[in-house]
């Protein structure tokens, strides 16, 4: 299978009860399988389909969100493996910290162009993040850190067991910075960032880079 056709077998949900945004971002990701939710009945179907083939991304449109723990959020993140875009008709930088927690992963504009949206996507689906760098360092200072998402001690307490290297490593993803910049600042190749990122989260025992930069928040 090359690589089209994986991206093809790759499941998208689209959600917002707005026709226009949802044919806008359905165009963008030709190379995807793209299913749309026009509501939250719609959308919450995705969750109690006894279909084999499941979403391995939802795309959806802040308006539907009624809270910041929505259990519609909870459950979408769940289903996807906290892989979910959230797209807001403002400032990225001042969305619901909340949706972190309960599985957003990115955040883009309701008209943000074509090709952006496509990398956020490709990021999304890689396991990066893609945040408002701002935001992420107020997170990992701990500015918006709610006491439920606090990390257990001897996670913070584990960078005995990296290499120097996958410190390096570590540190920049604590600065906010994406595996291409990492790669760039180190001299690498993306390939070899996303394999010390590997080794890392084995290591700590920990499943994605924001909660690895959240871990590590008081280690540099």
């Amino acid at each position: 299978m090359n690589k089209k056709e994986t991206s093809r077998a790759t499941v998208i949900v689209v959600a917002s009860v707005d026709s226009a945004l949802l044919n806008s971002w359905s165009a963008a990701l030709p190379d995807y399988r793209v299913e749309c939710a026009a509501d939250r009945t719609s959308l919450d179907a995705f969750l109690h389909s006894e279909s084999a083939i499941k979403p391995l991304l939802f795309i959806c449109d802040s308006a539907l969100i009624h809270s910041g723990r929505d259990p519609l959020l909870v459950e979408l993140g769940r289903i996807s493996n906290n892989s979910i875009l959230m797209m807001v008709d403002d400032d990225p930088d001042m969305i619901d910290l909340e949706w972190i927690y309960c599985g957003v992963r990115g955040c883009c504009l309701q008209g943000v162009e074509a090709n952006m949206l496509q990398k956020a996507v490709a990021s999304l689906l890689t396991g990066e993040v893609w945040l408002p760098r701002r935001l992420i360092a107020k997170m990992i200072a701990g500015i918006f850190i709610p006491d439920a998402a606090t990390v257990p001690l001897e996670k913070q307490l584990s960078l005995e067991s990296l290499t120097q290297r996958e410190c390096e490593v570590a540190k920049l993803i604590t600065e906010g910075l994406n595996n291409k910049l990492i790669a760039r600042k180190l001299d690498v190749s993306e390939r070899t960032i996303k394999a010390h990122l590997g080794n890392i989260f084995q290591k700590l025992n920990i499943d994605n880079r924001l909660m690895l930069a959240l871990a590590l928040r008081n280690s540099f």
